[in-house]
């Protein structure tokens, strides 16, 4: 079942808002639509081993692939990694 919820703006109060989607979810933004963070904010990255990639790439990437400058964290390599040209690559 495809579900889809268009929202305008969504706020919260600070410090403890959160969105919490499931993994097979995604978040889309479109035109001029941005994700705005203050200064001491981050932004958790995808994060596991080259064995649990491989994996979810099993699972997910038939619906929805891989796009180039997508991230990860690499714990294989302990690296930061982007996909490009149908690739992930270290920097």
């Amino acid at each position: 079942m495809n579900s889809k919820l268009n929202v305008g703006n969504i706020e919260g109060l600070s410090p403890n808002f959160t969105v919490k989607l499931k993994a097979e979810a995604d978040m889309v933004f479109k035109g001029d639509s941005q994700l705005l963070m203050n200064q001491t904010s981050h932004l958790a990255l995808p994060a596991g081993s080259d064995a649990q990639f491989d994996t979810s790439n099993q699972s997910y990437a038939p619906r929805r692939g891989y796009r180039n400058g997508q991230l990860r964290f690499n714990t294989t390599n302990g690296k930061l990694q982007i996909y490009k040209d149908g690739r992930w690559t270290s920097g």
